[in-house]
């Protein structure tokens, strides 16, 4: 095989990249089984000629030379062909529908990353929506896979439906009951702190979901949420206002550790509900998440600080007052009290405004 224009066999040499074996010296394709220009870079045209060897192309010279993008591409093809034959041939081995194999991949999606421990849990997973008897060992000797990766994965994946599950159950429920963005929010914040707490791990996301809507529904005005919830997304009442009963002593347990100096019960609860919600992240900070070994740490420091500065507002850079202390002495002592603090005093309420999230 040669060139008709440079006619030496030695400059013929196999490029995957352009479709078959090319002439380094002029740069035409010459390949009985040409793969057309278009199908590897579609925004450009080729231009076929007729010579002795049956049909040729030759290439712009802008075309990349470099094989290597169209070797990465087919390698992910047939990872994703490969990966699939073998979700589908674990299915028949459990005795699946055909339709398993595209519902694994589908919810493998929500996962951050591809791999085998993703798909058995995946697998194991809708063999519990089929409703069918199969114990996570038999998913993991049918992929040749450890339990312990098999049920590291599961944990992960509960995690991530179960936020998508909330965030969907939470958007029906304020579109039923036809309420402000800020009830969305706040539910969606309330269900994130239970979540992360492990409360209400073991029940259904929807009930959880309208549980939380309805609670900051009606803290936000709304008169009957659960009737409202139980007539338009055919959902029984007394199951919600259980779960809603649930969630409201869940509040009135950790608010208890907000050194509001308010007393929360159930009385009184849906008076404090927003503050209560949007104060959520100190609880967290309290219950651990800085690494503290006493849960109340912050909450002492934060009380101690409040009762040392009293009723003072955080502090402002603006100058109210001139140096020389003449204004001051016009001013009452309470007045007095607002502008005259130690630079440690200033230090802590910075800090503690901070750590609160006000600044």
């Amino acid at each position: 095989m040669s060139c008709r224009t440079c006619n030496d066999p030695s400059l013929v040499d196999y490029e995957s990249s352009s479709g078959g074996y090319i002439c380094t010296g002029c740069g035409v394709v010459l390949s009985q089984s040409l793969v057309a220009e278009n199908d590897v870079y579609p925004d450009k045209d080729a231009v076929y000629i007729d010579n002795s060897l049956g049909c040729s192309a030759s290439l712009s010279a802008s075309a990349p030379s470099s094989k290597i993008p169209i070797q990465r591409s087919l390698s992910g093809r047939r990872d994703s062909a490969f990966r699939f034959s073998r979700i589908y041939r674990i299915c028949q081995v459990l005795s699946l529908p055909a339709s398993s194999a595209r519902a694994v991949v589908n919810l493998s999606s929500n996962l951050p990353t591809i791999s085998i421990a993703n798909d058995a849990a995946c697998i194991y997973s809708i063999c519990r929506r089929l409703g069918r008897s199969v114990t996570l060992a038999e998913v993991c000797s049918s992929s040749n896979i450890s339990t312990r990766r098999a049920g590291r994965a599961l944990r992960q994946l509960k995690a991530t439906c179960q936020s998508t599950d909330y965030a969907r159950f939470v958007s029906k429920a304020v579109k039923a009951l036809d309420c402000d963005f800020r009830v969305e929010k706040r539910a969606l914040i309330v269900l994130e702190f239970v979540s992360r707490h492990g409360i209400f791990s073991g029940m259904k996301p929807q009930l959880v979901a309208f549980a939380a809507v309805a609670i900051m529904a009606k803290a936000d005005g709304h008169a009957t949420p659960i009737e409202t919830l139980s007539a338009k997304c055919s959902i029984c009442s007394r199951t919600v206002l259980n779960r809603m009963l649930d969630m409201q002593k869940v509040f009135v347990k950790f608010a208890k550790k907000l050194p509001f100096g308010i007393v929360i019960t159930s009385r009184n609860l849906f008076q404090s509900l927003n503050m209560i919600v949007d104060y959520l992240p100190v609880l967290d900070e309290l219950d651990g998440g800085q690494g503290q070994s006493d849960p109340c740490t912050l909450a002492k420091e934060y009380a101690d600080t409040l009762s040392r500065l009293g009723p003072r507002r955080p502090y402002e850079p603006t100058i109210l007052a001139d140096d020389s202390g003449s204004d001051l002495e016009s001013l009452s002592d309470n007045e007095c009290s607002i502008y005259i603090r130690s630079d440690k005093e200033i230090e802590d309420a910075i800090l503690i405004n901070q750590r609160i999230g006000r600044f």
